[in-house]
């Protein structure tokens, strides 16, 4: 595990350095008073290779919203109720690929013209305004609006 956030209270988001992403529902058992208490995770949705390299970061919004990002220079959406991928996009100027030159970013897009993206480095949700701030490592950041 790379990173993980808990979201709507008991909803634990986590990535791995393979750049899968897991939601986990986090549930108490043997409540009362003679059985002992403890905490059981269980999965609630897999996400394999959800990006081609680890995940950076983790930033979700309640029940509604988590985004991930990753070396690729990708942020992903994703539903948490439903684990739907929203969509994705790229952060980050790009540019030209050289031997050698790579700043921790990567996904570049093959054979000719073949640029590096920034590594994605933070995601800020501002909620109330359905806002999404991405910052990536090339000193970037883009604004996105979204509905829930």
């Amino acid at each position: 595990v790379t990173r993980a956030a808990f979201l709507c209270g008991n909803v634990l988001a986590c990535g791995t350095v393979e750049g899968d992403i897991r939601l986990w529902r986090l549930e108490r058992t043997g409540v009362g008073e003679r059985r002992e208490e403890g905490l059981v995770l269980t999965l609630q949705h897999d996400h394999p290779r959800a990006h081609p390299g680890p995940v950076e970061v983790l930033s979700g919004a309640g029940d509604v919203l988590l985004t991930s990002g990753g070396g690729d220079g990708r942020v992903t959406a994703w539903s948490v109720r439903t684990g739907l991928r929203l969509g994705s996009l790229r952060c980050g100027r790009g540019r030209p690929a050289s031997p050698g030159n790579d700043d921790g970013g990567g996904g570049g897009d093959g054979g000719e013209g073949r640029r590096y993206y920034s590594c994605v480095v933070g995601v800020a949700i501002a909620p109330a305004d359905r806002q999404l701030f991405c910052f990536c490592r090339d000193g970037t950041y883009m604004r996105l609006s979204y509905v829930d």
